[in-house]
C-alpha cells in the first residue's frame, strides 16, 4: 500500500515512495476521496451554489475492502437549501465509517445577490452661498473689537 509520495516542486517528477506492508486479515485506517458524479437540479433551475464541505472521509476496513473513492450522486440536490450528509453514501460490506453520519458532505444555497446602492442625488453647487471673504474679515474685526472692550 502506498503511505507517502515524494516530488520535486519544480517538475513535479516523483522523488521517492514510501510503501506500507500490510496484513490482509487485519482492518486498517484510510482516507477515501469522495468522487461528485451527476449534476444538481437545484444549481440549474435555481441558480444555486454548490457548497463542499469535505473531500474526502476516514475509514476502517480489511485491505482488500478499501475502495478508491466513493461517488456521491449530486443529482439528488433537487432544492435550495438541501445537503447530502454522510448517511446517504452507499457503502459496501466490511467498511466501517469513522465520520459522524450527521457530516454535511454539500449543500446547495441560494445565489447571494448583490447589494443595491442607493442613488445619490447631485448638489446643485449653485445654490450653496459662500461667505465672501470680506465677510470673514468683517467677522475678524468685530470679534477683535468685543475682545479689547
Amino acid at each position: 500500500m502506498v503511505h507517502d509520495i515524494q516530488k520535486d516542486f519544480l517538475t513535479d517528477e516523483i522523488i521517492h515512495i514510501d510503501f506500507h506492508q500490510v496484513r490482509m486479515d487485519e482492518k486498517i485506517k484510510a482516507d477515501v476521496l469522495l468522487e461528485f458524479v451527476g449534476e444538481a437540479p437545484a444549481v440549474k433551475e435555481f441558480g444555486g451554489v454548490l457548497n463542499k464541505t469535505i473531500s474526502e472521509i476516514e475509514v476502517e476496513a480489511l485491505p482488500g475492502d478499501l475502495p478508491r473513492s466513493f461517488q456521491v450522486d449530486i443529482s439528488v440536490l433537487k432544492e435550495l437549501n438541501q445537503s447530502i450528509y454522510i448517511k446517504d453514501l452507499k457503502i459496501s460490506k466490511g467498511v466501517e465509517i469513522l465520520v459522524a453520519p450527521e457530516t454535511v458532505i454539500m449543500t446547495v444555497t441560494p445565489p447571494v445577490e448583490e447589494e443595491k446602492v442607493e442613488e445619490v442625488t447631485p448638489v446643485d453647487l449653485t445654490a450653496v452661498k459662500v461667505e465672501s471673504e470680506e465677510k470673514v474679515a468683517e467677522r475678524a474685526k468685530d470679534k477683535e473689537k468685543e475682545e479689547t472692550k
